[in-house]
């Protein structure tokens, strides 16, 4: 991800300014043409450690779509936490400029919510994150920027607000939910023009 956000430039950099006498791993779930590359380049006989197949890992991952207007979303998403009520749940969205709103509106409506945006700052995110994983917050509004690199064993649910622009991005945000072999469930709210996505 951080290679198709156009920071390759950043990473070259920085590895260019590292002791060469360093042990130097990219973790990711999909391998790009350019992570092979960059890879190959600062890596002595790079070795690819795989983990378990993407059927295996996401076997108890349920997936489910729910239909609605665009209006109804917020109201779709209060509604599913008070009925499912899930021990954690992240909520995804595309837009940033979304999140204030969705934030604002599930909060009167009862909810407890925080978000966690990309532009955090390191204190606030981590404080966010602490209370995310404790357990003491159990919705957590994100964008895909912003999610990367959380791994929290007690999501029970992953949320799109909107559904993620390809088929990479899904599998980064339902890889959120039902990790080290328990069970998840991922929920997209799609609007009718949004069942193409």
């Amino acid at each position: 991800q951080v290679f198709s956000l156009g920071a390759a430039g950043d990473v070259e950099t920085l590895l260019a300014a590292v002791p060469h006498d360093r042990q130097l791993l990219f973790v990711t779930a999909t391998v790009t043409e350019q992570v092979e590359r960059t890879a190959h380049k600062w890596m002595d006989e790079p070795l690819r450690v795989r983990g378990e197949s993407q059927a295996e890992a996401t076997a108890a991952v349920s997936h489910e779509v729910l239909l609605c207007e665009y209006r109804e979303k917020i109201d779709m998403i209060r509604r599913f936490v008070r009925t499912v009520n899930p021990s954690a749940a992240l909520i995804f969205v595309r837009d940033t400029n979304v999140i204030g709103e969705l934030e604002a509106k599930l909060k009167f409506a009862g909810l407890q919510i925080e978000s966690l945006y990309g532009d955090a700052g390191k204190q606030e995110r981590a404080t966010v994150m602490q209370r995310f994983a404790s357990g003491k917050l159990k919705l957590l509004i994100a964008s895909d920027v912003a999610a990367r690199g959380i791994d929290v064993t007690r999501i029970s649910h992953v949320i799109n607000f909107e559904p993620p622009i390809d088929a990479e991005q899904y599998i980064h945000r339902s890889g959120r939910t039902g990790r080290m072999g328990r069970s998840g469930t991922v929920v997209t709210l799609a609007t009718y023009g949004e069942r193409e996505l």
